[in-house]
């Protein structure tokens, strides 16, 4: 029986949670294009929304006291499409977990 080490289901895991956020992404333009085909109305969705339906108070980015320009690129990046940005925000998290999980082994194996 072959051995496996925690760079291995960390790579299995990178792969499947970012095949997932592909199909999620594929899955909200889906929704977008069957009500634009059956509304006549494109549902403008973006990135905003997530963060807002888990309870993030947005207000400081869209209007903020100070630090207008970090305001208008964070914005910016709210404004982009739900479906294109929360796939590459987990692509992000995900990558940077792996990257993580990669300098924790290599770490502890110089310890030891």
């Amino acid at each position: 029986m072959p051995k496996y080490n925690r760079d291995y289901f960390a790579d299995i895991a990178y792969f499947i949670i970012n095949f997932i956020a592909v199909l999620v992404g594929i899955g909200i333009l889906g929704w977008q294009v069957y009500y634009w085909l059956k509304n006549g109305v494109w549902a403008n969705l973006p990135l905003a929304l997530a963060f807002e339906y888990f309870g993030f108070n947005l207000n400081p980015i869209f209007n903020p006291v100070d630090w207008h320009g970090l305001a208008k690129i964070a914005a910016w990046l709210l404004n982009c499409p739900l479906a294109m940005g929360l796939p590459a925000l987990i692509w992000l998290f995900s990558a940077t977990v792996k990257e993580w999980l990669k300098t924790e082994d290599k770490n502890k194996n110089k310890d030891t």
